[in-house]
Parts: structure tokens; C-alpha cells; sequence
């Protein structure tokens, strides 16, 4: 698997035994503080983006780390 910074999101590729899959993600404009911080891609057989999901930024009570989710 690699993963590089593009865009202020990132690029990659998944693989497991059943998939292999080009993956992105996305950064969002907020339209509020609930608003996913990024939009997650996969390409399809077909060559095209689309959207699979989104990731939401956290941030851990007991640390203050932050993460997404």
C-alpha cells in the first residue's frame, strides 16, 4: 500500500484478499463544525471517482488527539 499527500487530501491504494482498490480523500469545505472533513473516493472499473463515503475529525476526550472517523 502507498499513500501520498495531493491537494490537501490524500491518494492511495487498499488491498485485501478480496479487493484492490485506487482510494482518495477528499478534502470538504465545512458548511458547518458537523460537515465531514473529507469525502472518500475509490476509482471503479470504469476509471471514474466515486464517492464511497466520508471521514469525520474527532478529537479524544481523554488526550486531545485527534482523528478521523
Amino acid at each position: 500500500q502507498s499513500v501520498a499527500r495531493r491537494d490537501g487530501g490524500y491518494i492511495g491504494k487498499i488491498a485485501t484478499l478480496a479487493l484492490a482498490a485506487a482510494i482518495a480523500f477528499v478534502p470538504v469545505q465545512a458548511t458547518s463544525e458537523r460537515s465531514p472533513r473529507f469525502e472518500v473516493l475509490a476509482r471503479n472499473n470504469a476509471k471514474r471517482w466515486v464517492r464511497i463515503g466520508a471521514l469525520w475529525e474527532q478529537t479524544a476526550k481523554d488526550d486531545g488527539a485527534c482523528y478521523l472517523t
